[in-house]
């Protein structure tokens, strides 16, 4: 005990501080799951059919054995990324709804926990690593999607470890970086564009800093040996229906905006969404406008990532002023924002429901990185400043928590189909889930037989057959 005191004191409060706060902020994402957000939303109702069906036949509901690529809603694909962990987990804490989204949590601090090891390794700082932790625990843009059971939530936590392990010195961390850009890529269509953007980058700095590229040559290897099955479906278009779809440079979608189908109409309508995705409003103050995005209360970004994007224009200002821009400083800068530009690009190549925070939510990591590398920058040169920085983590999640378990459930019901939630648990409770679908009906509510299918399966009501 004496030892541990020792350390508190030699330590300083102000770094216990920020390791009490990002312990809690970090944990509180598993508290209330079905309670905020209320309900089960259809994509998470189908999804987890999927999940509970493989789990009990070994096939999915379409009867396919060890599928690579299981169908879901909207022209969307399950990926092994998801499916197989998600089988495991719901064999050991069972197929609840608070027990899928408590999946989607601990994959939220496996996030966290990539996030510390990269901020370390890029900056090369244990207080830029737990700035970025916190800054990743405290974002209302991770805490969102860190509570919704559906497979883009896992995405991020195989992008950070990716970066983490690629910024290592062994080779089979060089190698394992490979296999999880390939999972990231899986699990998330989005991820694709960025990884195939950012990695590169990523390697050249590395190289500038080791001289040496065959290393590299290890994780791009393995990356595409893993992703063989995705590359090759991609290529023959049988997974690109929905982002043909949505696309800005669908001729379709040009012609009844713009009157006519060129590419530059296209461009000219993803310059527009990039101008949304980086609208201060949204990044500031609103958010999403789809609540099962955003509270709405907030921007994507939290007080301590304004924070950090006001020091750095401060910053680059002085440095520019004083000539003092080095490559060690500029490299990894030109990597945080090509990482965050090529994050938030997916959503701006689709012209449904921009700002889109979840399609640019690989984005997330290289906000969090880039937070902790430049409040970690200042936390080293100005004591003063640190009790600052911690009182405006601790008000802002305050403020934050206190929005989404008070105001927020009493506004997002609809958006997580809590009616159906209800209903389900009622006519289970009553012995007469089968009724749901026909109850639904009579309501007005359209529910797809696939999502149908989760309430069935969890409640006995239905078993999935052997796989054919």
């Amino acid at each position: 005990m004496a030892k541990l005191f020792e350390t508190i004191r030699r330590s300083g409060w102000t770094h216990i501080t920020l390791l009490l706060i990002t312990a809690v902020a970090s944990f509180a994402r598993f508290i209330g799951v079905t309670k905020s957000p209320p309900g089960f939303y259809i994509d998470e109702a189908a999804i987890s059919a999927q999940v509970l069906c493989f789990q009990q036949s070994g096939a999915n509901l379409q009867g396919e054995s060890w599928p690579l690529f299981t169908e879901v809603l909207g022209g969307g694909y399950l990926t092994p990324a998801y499916l197989y962990p998600a089988v495991a987990w719901v064999s050991l804490f069972g197929g609840s709804i608070e027990s899928f989204r408590l999946f989607t949590a601990f994959f939220s601090l496996i996030f966290l926990a990539g996030v510390f090891v990269f901020a370390k390794r890029i900056w090369q700082s244990s207080d830029a690593a737990w700035l970025a932790t916190l800054a990743a625990a405290i974002s209302p843009w991770v805490f969102q999607f860190a509570r919704i059971a559906w497979d883009p939530a896992l995405a991020p936590a195989y992008l950070a470890w990716a970066f983490a392990a690629l910024w290592g010195k062994r080779r089979w961390e060089l190698a394992l970086s490979g296999v999880l850009f390939a999972l990231a890529a899986y699990s998330y269509p989005p991820l694709r564009v960025q990884i195939a953007l950012t990695l590169p980058c990523a390697i050249g700095v590395l190289l500038w800093r080791t001289r040496s590229w065959r290393p590299y040559l290890l994780t791009i290897g393995t990356a595409l040996v893993t992703s063989l099955p995705l590359l090759q479906l991609t290529l023959s278009g049988t997974i690109q229906g929905r982002f043909a779809m949505l696309s800005v440079f669908n001729p379709h979608y040009l012609l009844e905006t713009y009157g006519e189908a060129t590419f530059f109409q296209g461009a000219l309508a993803l310059l527009k969404n990039l101008k949304l995705l980086l609208s201060p409003s949204y990044l500031f103050i609103s958010g999403d406008a789809n609540l099962r995005h955003s509270t709405g209360a907030f921007g994507i970004w939290s007080w301590l990532d304004s924070l950090a994007g006001l020091a750095a224009v401060v910053l680059a200002l002085v440095m520019f002023r004083k000539r003092q821009l080095s490559k060690g400083s500029l490299y990894p800068a030109v990597l945080i924002l090509t990482g965050y530009l090529a994050g938030i690009l997916p959503a701006a190549m689709t012209w449904e429901s921009n700002p889109h925070a979840l399609r640019s939510l690989g984005a997330a990591l290289f906000l969090a990185i880039g937070t902790g590398g430049l409040l970690g920058y200042l936390w080293q040169r100005y004591l003063k400043f640190r009790p600052a920085l911690l009182a405006v983590a601790t008000v802002f999640f305050i403020l934050f928590l206190r929005e989404y378990f008070a105001s927020y459930p009493e506004r997002v019901g609809p958006w997580f189909d809590s009616s159906v939630t209800e209903t389900a648990s009622t006519l289970a409770s009553e012995e007469r889930l089968e009724d749901l679908k026909q109850t639904l009906q009579s309501r007005g509510i359209t529910y797809d037989e696939m999502a149908v299918s989760y309430y069935e399966l969890y409640y006995g009501t239905r078993r999935c057959q052997s796989a054919r």
